[in-house]
């Protein structure tokens, strides 16, 4: 369709150069009237075809820096994105190391209830040992007496 329009736009431009130099017919033209006006048609054609390849190339440029321009928007909200996750990492990581800390300080706490339920049993471990020989003693001598554990002594100011 653009090479209609040239053509039509030529033969108007020719028509109207024919009619201001007043010759009616190719015939009444010099061959160096030919021979300019070649010249000049190739140089009019030469320069709308690099107009056009200057268009064309203006218009892939525009392509693709349309094209770059969203890849760096979109690089751009990766970037965004990526580093929104990582502050979410990091205050996961702070929430799991307070927690951890947290753990730390109530296992200490349990160990010194184990160790204080250790001595407690061991103490008691004592007396039902005590227990179980004073029992044995009632039991597997029915005649003989417990022996007794040693009492205090009365002071003196007690005995007299």
């Amino acid at each position: 369709m653009d090479t209609v329009f040239r053509s039509v736009a030529v033969y108007l431009f020719l028509l109207v150069v024919f009619r201001i130099s007043g010759k009616r017919s190719l015939s009444q033209i010099t061959t160096f009237d030919f021979i300019l006006l070649l010249i000049i048609t190739e140089a009019t054609q030469n320069m709308r075809l690099q107009s056009d390849q200057v268009t064309k190339a203006m218009r892939e440029q525009a392509r693709t820096s349309h094209e770059m321009s969203m890849a760096v928007a979109n690089v751009s909200k990766e970037v965004l994105r990526v580093t929104n996750a990582n502050r979410n990492h990091l205050d996961a990581a702070d929430s799991i190391r307070a927690g951890i800390s947290e753990l730390r300080q109530i296992t200490n706490r349990n160990s010194d209830g184990v160790q204080a339920t250790l001595t407690s049993t061991s103490g008691l471990a004592d007396r039902a040992r005590e227990l179980g020989e004073i029992m044995d003693s009632i039991v597997g001598n029915g005649n003989q007496k417990p022996k007794r554990r040693r009492t205090r002594k009365p002071a003196a100011d007690e005995r007299g």
